[in-house]
């Protein structure tokens, strides 16, 4: 409100437009806090934020480094900006980065359209390719203005939100790191878990290759006939009756137990030893 000058209780449903750079330079903001502080706002109900119609400007480069150091001595005129850009953005050589002109302009104190021109030449010439901001986002205020000391925030609200953000990551980590089928990973996360292996991904590949020796084969077939001469079990309860053994190798030899009619499922998921 101090930004866009709005007085106390005045401002409910109006639409202002909102240089999202500008504000952020203003007052010295991380970009990314202030992206989920105005979430955060819009999710208590104080404003909507509309980002879909904004687009900041992205460069990415589009040459190899090898060849970049040619441009260099073919046009020494932009080597301090591709430098600049190169230092300011990480990742900005592999895809799309969002940028900031005017912090560009700052960094080499040149003027920001300035900045835009080389940018634009260096994208014709294929260096870079660069795709300029698009119009600037809104924000419409739901409630009038208040005064700084009666705005209050829901934190129970807040909280939720934090914690089904931080639950959201963990089950991305533990996608990344598990050993399991992914497509059964992903499967289950959205509650069916009855998703049989794929058969494709890198963790089921790793499965099939895996060697089973003659003699570690022979010892949990062994292994697998006295547990089921015993009684049939699920496979869940096989693996474990089968304490030590990796469950990959364990799996392996089922399979081939099975595809030789050595073991059977049976109707009520029990496997059970051929007689």
């Amino acid at each position: 409100v101090n930004y866009l000058q709005i007085p106390v209780h005045s401002g409910q449903d109006i639409s202002y437009t909102f240089k999202f750079e500008e504000f952020i330079k203003n007052f010295k903001l991380n970009s990314n806090t202030t992206l989920y502080a105005l979430k955060a706002l819009e999710g208590d109900g104080w404003i909507y934020f509309n980002e879909k119609s904004f687009a900041p400007s992205t460069v990415v480069f589009t040459t190899s480094k090898q060849q970049l150091y040619a441009y260099y001595k073919s046009y020494p005129q932009y080597e301090e900006l591709l430098t600049t850009l190169l230092r300011t953005y990480e990742g900005i050589f592999d895809f799309p980065v969002s940028i900031s002109e005017m912090l560009i302009a700052t960094l080499l104190k040149k003027d920001m359209e300035a900045v835009k021109k080389y940018l634009r030449e260096a994208s014709a010439l294929s260096i870079i390719k660069y795709t300029p901001q698009t119009d600037a986002p809104q924000i419409i205020f739901r409630k009038n203005r208040v005064a700084a000391n009666d705005l209050k925030i829901n934190l129970n609200l807040y909280n939720q939100r934090r914690e089904s953000f931080k639950k959201r990551v963990a089950a991305m980590l533990n996608y990344v790191q598990t050993t399991t089928c992914r497509s059964r990973f992903v499967n289950t996360y959205f509650g069916d878990a009855e998703t049989p292996a794929c058969g494709i991904c890198d963790n089921c590949l790793q499965a099939k290759s895996l060697t089973v020796s003659d003699q570690e084969f022979d010892a949990i077939s062994q292994k697998i006939k006295h547990q089921l001469s015993i009684a049939p079990l699920v496979a869940s309860q096989l693996l474990i009756k089968l304490n030590g053994t990796p469950k990959e190798k364990a799996w392996k030899v089922i399979d081939f137990l099975q595809a030789e009619r050595i073991i059977y499922v049976d109707n009520k998921g029990l496997i059970n030893l051929v007689v």
